[in-house]
């Protein structure tokens, strides 16, 4: 697999707009917004994978924000045993849940690749839940996904938490980058991470992989 990096999860412009969804709360979001995603969502549009646990303050958020963009989407949200409203509202917001009991970042992989490869599906985004993704994320990806790993590979790069300011984000994304130099300075892949990236697997081989990794609670 090919591990590239690409350019910024969202435009701080697009962050902005995220960071004012907070002055409503999650409740009020899945109210008011619900209808919205659930006719912005469909099964056709593209797949975006978002392992939670017991988020039902910052879900509604992401999903609102994913329902922003211009490319049409299919959000897949693995539960992961919450115990919150996370499942209903993932629902009510038009978003498909997949139930994974055992609670880990990786189970919620498994589960959502197994899911997509049941429909067949092998190309598809993962993102986090409290990650605010611009509305041009997707049709980003894809674009430099064309130019840097083709039909297959693994494409990656920083991302906008939300719920901290454009400043403390720099800092963030800075940090990722120091540690990503150091890891190829000594001649290893930096880590892929799961909250900004593409994958492209019509073999199952990224697939077979995470399937093989033993599953526990992180």
């Amino acid at each position: 697999m090919l591990h590239e990096r690409v350019l910024p999860h969202s435009r701080f412009a697009d962050y902005y707009d995220v960071l004012a969804l907070y002055d409503q709360g999650p409740y009020q979001i899945v109210k008011e917004r619900g209808a919205h995603c659930r006719e912005r969502f469909t099964e056709s549009g593209f797949p975006v994978i978002v392992p939670a646990y017991n988020e039902e303050n910052d879900l509604p958020i992401t999903l609102a924000a994913l329902a922003r963009s211009t490319t049409p989407v299919h959000p897949i949200v693995i539960d992961n045993g919450s115990t919150d409203n996370t499942q209903s509202f993932a629902q009510e917001m038009g978003a498909t849940v997949v139930f994974e009991p055992d609670g880990s970042k990786i189970g919620a992989l498994q589960s959502g690749i197994q899911y997509l490869r049941n429909i067949g599906k092998t190309e598809f985004l993962t993102t986090d839940a409290d990650v605010a993704p611009g509305k041009d994320w997707v049709r980003n990806m894809c674009r430099i996904g064309d130019k840097k790993i083709g039909e297959e590979g693994l494409l990656f790069g920083p991302f906008l938490y939300h719920g901290y300011s454009p400043v403390a984000n720099r800092i963030k994304e800075a940090r990722l980058y120091s540690k990503d130099a150091y890891q190829i300075s000594k001649g290893e892949l930096p880590v892929a991470r799961g909250a900004n990236c593409l994958i492209r697997d019509p073999n199952g081989t990224f697939g077979d992989a995470i399937g093989a990794l033993e599953i526990g609670r992180a």
